[in-house]
Formats: C-alpha cells, sequence, structure tokens
C-alpha cells in the first residue's frame, strides 16, 4: 500500500495545481440538481429520463443518478452512483467518471433481468461558469453487469432482452 501513497499525494496535490502568476479562486464547491434524457443502447434501442444530484468540489466529482427508460413493453432503470474528474477549468471541458449500479429491464409480467453494473463515463461539461449556476453535460457510459439475474433465477427468460450496455446522456444541472 505504501508504494501508491506517493504518487496519490503528488496526484492530490496538484488536481487542482493553477499556472505560476495566476490568481486563485479557493475551492469550487457546488451541489446541482438536475435532470436529462438518455439513448439506452441495447437490443432494442431504447429511450429514458433521469434525475440526479451533483457535487462538484474544484475538479472532483460524485454523482448519485436514477435513470427510467423503455420501449415497446420493455422497462429499464438504473439506480447508482459515480465519482470522478473535471480535466481543466474552462468553460467547456473534459470529464470522466466510474461508478457502480443496479441496472434491470422488464416487461412487467415479473420476467426481466437485472444485474449489479460497474460504470464508466467520458464526456463534456459545457458552459460552466464560476459567476453563474447551471452547466450541461453530454456523455456516453458503459455498464459492465458482474452479474445477470432474472427473476426466474435463469440467465435467459421470457424473451426479454439483456440489459444496455451503452448510453448517451444530455444532463442539465442547476
Amino acid at each position: 500500500m505504501h508504494r501508491f501513497a506517493l504518487p496519490l499525494l503528488f496526484f492530490v496535490t496538484t488536481a487542482g495545481a493553477q499556472e505560476q502568476g495566476t490568481y486563485s479562486h479557493g475551492l469550487d464547491v457546488r451541489l446541482m440538481p438536475g435532470v436529462g434524457g438518455a439513448g439506452l443502447v441495447s437490443p432494442p434501442l431504447a429511450w429514458g429520463v433521469s434525475a440526479g444530484l451533483a457535487l462538484q468540489i474544484s475538479r472532483f466529482l460524485l454523482l448519485g443518478e436514477g435513470l427510467l427508460g423503455g420501449e415497446r413493453g420493455y422497462l429499464t432503470l438504473f439506480v447508482g452512483g459515480a465519482g470522478g474528474l473535471l480535466f481543466g477549468d474552462a468553460e467547456n471541458i473534459p470529464y470522466a467518471l466510474i461508478g457502480s449500479g443496479i441496472l434491470a429491464r422488464g416487461n412487467g409480467d415479473n420476467r426481466g433481468h437485472s444485474a449489479v453494473a460497474l460504470t464508466a463515463e467520458v464526456g463534456a461539461a459545457l458552459w460552466r461558469s464560476r459567476q453563474r449556476p447551471g452547466q450541461i453535460w453530454f456523455g456516453v457510459r458503459g455498464f459492465v453487469p458482474l452479474a445477470d439475474t432474472s427473476a426466474s433465477g435463469d440467465i435467459v427468460y421470457g424473451g426479454v432482452p439483456r440489459v444496455p450496455f451503452l448510453s448517451i446522456n444530455l444532463r442539465f444541472w442547476l
């Protein structure tokens, strides 16, 4: 464990570093509720809405989110959390998140799949400003199911498609 101490200390002390001679504004702390839309990529394609709460402390992010979507009689639900980084201090910058959650898909007849899933997301945080609230995130999230189950205990049941493996998200934060 001690071999990771020096790189971790370097990362933490330089994550918020600014160019020499620039004015420091202190910590930028924001608690942002938000809503958004998502396209869920799996056979078949589905659309969804999401609601969440993001905590931003300078360049560090914590996110809790619920996503509900569906099409053609199938309902998809994801509830999870993630942590990550903003890569810069500009108005439009990239971000990355990694997390986990519960992902489920079913048809309402007690047939479906649920999975504990790891998630990874990359995207862009747009129209950020210290002078006003709000920003827009546009990103792509991948889902990696760790264990896939169904209502009957079988891996495949009742012709319900597998859980999604990708989502394209557009979120509006206050």
